[in-house]
């Protein structure tokens, strides 16, 4: 009788060889329609908003790509999901240090988000682009910062993010910013992956999409 499979996700990635491009994509279901006479325009706008990454790995010689073929061939197309870091900005641009924690309940839709936990005063808490993350009881969900901010003399603030809040996290639960705390949960956007062997050299890239639930 055959064995069940003992991979569980998310997985964790080989880091080596490190990728050599990763394109972001920030999909947001808007819609925008023209008239074809007038050329007046209207935006429809649904909720949905999501993260998508083209990750790019190197040349590579058997050995490693064969480690990274396993690891991806592991999450079966959309099936099993994976973590990732944004390698390019792993650290942040601002001067966020300690504990930072949601000054109240989140609610879903929300746009920006308060925090506190930093001195008084402290400035560019975040810097524009930074990323933070909200993980409670299996919702995860990371954001890009879209303006400096700076505390207030409580060491307060409020955040503008990309995307919107997906879900409710209580008052307290803990802002994640620290360098490779942040990581994105992602999975394979089709069930089909493929590479190339060219001269003994291998070629691997794919697509992956934010896990939404």
């Amino acid at each position: 009788m055959g064995q069940q499979m003992t991979i569980s996700y998310p997985l964790t990635l080989p880091s080596s060889p490190g990728f050599t491009r990763t394109t972001w994509r920030a999909r947001s279901q808007r819609v925008l329609s023209q008239s074809p006479f007038s050329l007046a325009q209207e935006t429809i706008s649904w909720s949905g908003q999501q993260w998508e990454v083209d990750f790019e790995l190197p040349p590579m010689g058997l050995a490693e790509a064969e480690i990274w073929i396993a690891a991806l061939l592991s999450l079966d197309g959309p099936v099993g999901t994976f973590l990732y870091a944004d390698q390019a900005n792993a650290i942040g641009r601002g001067t966020a240090t300690g504990s930072l924690l949601l000054a109240g309940a989140t609610a879903i839709g929300d746009k920006t988000i308060d925090i506190d936990g930093a001195s008084a005063l402290q400035a560019d808490v975040f810097k524009a682009g930074d990323w933070m993350l909200l993980a409670e009881l299996g919702k995860r969900q990371v954001f890009k910062v879209l303006q400096d901010v700076s505390a207030d003399a409580g060491g307060a603030f409020t955040v503008d993010v990309w995307p919107f809040v997906r879900a409710v996290y209580p008052d307290n639960d803990t802002v994640f910013f620290t360098a490779n705390s942040v990581l994105h949960q992602l999975r394979l956007v089709t069930p089909v992956f493929d590479w190339t062997v060219e001269n003994l050299i291998y070629g691997v890239s794919f697509t992956a999409i934010e896990v939404v639930t």
